[in-house]
């Protein structure tokens, strides 16, 4: 299919907004936002073709559901080993739980990992189930945007473990430690506060953006293995809302900040 940067830059954020939009839903609200999401995927022809192309999840789902649901944190979905599986697998479980909504409350009870409230529950399953389908088609987007010159011409390997950057450039290795001043993650939560707060005459779906993004950012800097791509798309809407919303001297704060602290945690 033929698709310009612009297009492909759309189609990221929109797929950022709908992802946050089912990580952050609570059980009430899950099936209805998580059934919005698969109806995107399955309308793209991109992110579809890629799903297509894992492969076939060929399993009775039924009965993998009812041995998941009743098994009391036993039994969990299978994943496969691979990325391929891990997508063709996650993608049909979701589909099939958005078909068959009277399972949620069973299936996530088997990712309580012993706690008794719903919320730790769902969460769990985003993070085992749908979190594998968002962090491949995530890195999926990201490989092609960088083969049409959407990143930086210049190619590092990073990894990041427990707070230390390893950074590989013309066969050396660089390691830097990332200690992220906690005053800079407080300040950075005290503007995006302030730019929510002023944002509340935006419409819904700038209003829907900007608190998926500004979560999205919180999450990521506050994670241990904070993802790059996750940063920039989430940064990326920020920029975006610049165009329209009023509140603009306060983004023009937050903004910089981000930057400087991604740069900080991705030094290239």
């Amino acid at each position: 299919m033929n698709m310009n940067k612009k297009e492909l830059r759309k189609l990221m954020h929109d797929f950022n907004v709908k992802a946050n939009a089912v990580c952050h839903s609570n059980i009430d609200e899950y099936i209805r936002v998580l059934s919005i999401f698969v109806s995107f995927v399955n309308d793209s022809d991109l992110i579809s073709g890629y799903i297509k192309s894992c492969g076939k999840y060929d399993v009775d789902m039924a009965n993998e559901f009812d041995e998941v649901s009743s098994s009391y944190g036993e039994c969990f979905f299978n994943l496969g080993y691979s990325e391929q599986e891990e997508v063709s697998h996650s993608f049909a479980i979701l589909s099939y739980l958005v078909e068959n909504p009277s399972y949620l409350r069973s299936i996530i009870n088997s990712y309580s990992e012993g706690s008794k409230y719903y919320k730790d529950m769902l969460k769990n399953f985003n993070n085992r189930v749908t979190g594998s389908l968002i962090r491949n088609i995530e890195n999926y987007l990201s490989k092609i945007g960088i083969d049409m010159g959407l990143d930086e011409n210049k190619s590092y390997i990073i990894s990041c473990n427990n707070g230390q950057v390893n950074i590989a450039d013309n066969n050396s290795s660089i390691v830097s430690e990332c200690k992220i001043n906690s005053n800079e993650i407080d300040n950075i939560k005290s503007l995006l506060e302030k730019v929510k707060e002023e944002g509340k005459d935006l419409s819904e779906d700038d209003k829907s953006l900007l608190e998926a993004s500004a979560s999205t950012i919180m999450d990521e800097l506050e994670s241990q293995k904070p993802n790059k791509g996750k940063l920039n798309m989430a940064l990326s809407a920020l920029k975006g809302l610049k165009e329209t919303a009023a509140f603009i001297v306060t983004l023009d704060a937050a903004i910089p900040a981000i930057m400087s602290l991604i740069s900080k945690i991705f030094p290239c």
